[in-house]
């Protein structure tokens, strides 16, 4: 496919045949793959970022300026998509090591303090969990298990991230604070929807 049969493809697709784009597909996956492999080599994620990458081009079609190179506008795409990815396990294996160290440090208490130390440990914040509400552990399972950046769990609540960062750390805080105290109180109106 020469540069003016992929104009003339992108024209097509512009002027409502969705199926004309499987063509562009067709011709640059292989090299979007490649480009991608390269810097991601779990196979499962460079099949989930070849498709959204040709996923975006479609939908920002309209942004591809005619006369330019439309396979250097896709490899450009491939690279912020695989950048965003990386970043994204980054956050992950950031706060996975978090985690590690704060059950390590609980399993050197479990062997000075014995076996019943970590188990209780981890009934307390379930309970914890349970007295602050739903929405403080949805946004915490959001946060941390879902690995969601501030602005998309905001996203989710239909807030701004800022509303997502002062969420965030009053929930912190009432969890910490819950697990120093043993009998905590655990007042849920302070997460009202005008926190």
């Amino acid at each position: 496919m020469d540069a003016n049969a992929i104009s003339e493809t992108i024209e097509t697709v512009k002027n409502g045949d969705k199926n004309a784009f499987l063509h562009v597909v067709e011709h640059f996956e292989p090299r979007m793959r490649a480009f991608i492999a390269v810097r991601c080599y779990d196979r499962a994620t460079v099949d989930d970022l070849v498709q959204e990458v040709f996923i975006f081009a479609y939908n920002h079609l309209g942004d591809f300026r005619e006369g330019t190179n439309f396979q250097a506008w896709l490899y450009a795409i491939a690279k912020n998509k695989t950048l965003e990815e990386l970043k994204k396990k980054m956050r992950f294996a950031k706060a996975h090591n978090n985690y590690i160290d704060y059950i390590l440090s609980l399993r050197a208490e479990e062997n000075f303090l014995g076996e019943s130390a970590l188990d209780s440990k981890l009934a307390a914040l379930s309970q914890c969990l349970r007295k602050a509400g739903n929405k403080v552990a949805e946004f915490l399972r959001l946060r941390y298990k879902d690995n969601m950046s501030h602005r998309e769990i905001a996203e989710v609540y239909g807030r701004n991230e800022n509303w997502a960062k002062i969420f965030f750390f009053r929930s912190k805080n009432l969890l910490k604070k819950c697990l120093e105290d043993s009998n905590p109180p655990i007042n849920k109106g302070e997460y009202s929807e005008n926190a």
